[in-house]
């Protein structure tokens, strides 16, 4: 089973801009290498080897073709609550602390 260690955990949590306590972290630990050992674990299943075959199938409905359509932006924009220069406006949900912006 992949152990994940606190210095990773504490990495990842510092790209994502998230902050957790020492104890939040344990937790969120046990939490993925419960997630990695029970992926694991359905990789060794015998059903796993059978459903490999799904992977690389041909007989699947075709994909469509993408299609430009232009269209007026305002009819797309009228509806949104914010907008400016024909762009939607959208409230920043991430707030950068320290390290720059």
């Amino acid at each position: 089973m992949a152990k994940v260690d606190r210095a990773y955990l504490k990495t990842l949590a510092d790209m994502s801009h998230l902050h957790f306590s020492d104890e939040e972290l344990v937790s969120l630990g046990n939490d993925i290498e419960s997630v990695l050992s029970y992926v694991e674990c359905l990789s060794q299943s015998p059903y796993a080897q059978d459903m490999q075959h799904l992977e690389n199938r041909t007989d699947c409905a075709p994909l469509r073709q993408d299609e430009v359509v232009f269209t007026n932006p305002m009819d797309i924009l009228c509806d949104a609550p914010d907008v400016a220069e024909n762009f939607f406006i959208v409230p920043s949900i991430i707030k950068h602390e320290g390290k720059g912006k």
